[in-house]
């Protein structure tokens, strides 16, 4: 009767009348199936018709489940998406993986992760913060500033746009300053060694 488990999830649980969310939410439609032997009807029809309607399908199977049937009903990857366990008394074990798989705290769905334009999900519970066209991020990664509005505070603070190149000229400048201080220092103990005269 897992076929009509199956179907009964689709046509009454998963509408918007029995308290589904719609498309807009982007919550994903989730069913376990659990079984502890081969199913009585056309399960694998009604687990395809389910899956393309975009619900994601877990087998779980119990004691003397049958794992060709658990595979035919569940979601890809498989590996990810069918169970067994011994008894119904141990099937408390797989908690913490369904825990760990539909409770993942996604900071930018949630609306938790402060960023004043856009908010990148990197995986599970990570996450970065970006702007807008014509904004750039701040040095606090989460707020935004307008590239117009900072090129202008640039602007003032070196009206001139040669920072730079004064900062170079003052450098030269020292270093020659050194220059001159060391060639004169030479002419004086030339001239003390009687050898300071320089003809031009």
């Amino acid at each position: 009767m897992s076929g009509l488990a199956i179907r009964t999830a689709m046509e009454e649980a998963f509408t918007v009348q029995a308290g589904a969310r719609g498309p807009s939410f982007n919550i994903p439609k989730v069913a376990i199936i659990v079984t502890d032997g081969r199913p009585q009807d056309q399960v694998t029809e009604v687990a395809a018709r389910a899956r393309a309607a975009g619900i994601e399908l877990y087998a779980v199977g119990v004691d003397r489940a049958d794992l060709r049937s658990l595979r035919m009903m569940a979601s890809e990857p498989l590996e990810e998406h069918v169970f067994y366990v011994e008894t119904y008394g141990v099937i408390e074990k797989l908690s913490s993986k369904f825990q760990e798989t539909f409770c993942v705290r996604d900071k930018c769905a949630l609306g938790s992760h402060g960023c004043q334009h856009i908010c990148v999900s990197d995986g599970v519970a990570s996450y970065h913060c970006d702007c807008h066209a014509g904004f750039t991020l701040n040095e606090d990664k989460k707020t935004c500033s307008d590239i117009q509005e900072v090129r202008k505070l640039v602007s003032i603070e070196d009206a001139c746009g040669c920072e730079a190149t004064l900062a170079f000229q003052g450098k030269v400048i020292s270093y020659l300053q050194g220059l001159n201080t060391k060639l004169d220092g030479i002419l004086e103990k030339l001239r003390a060694n009687g050898l300071g005269q320089i003809h031009h």
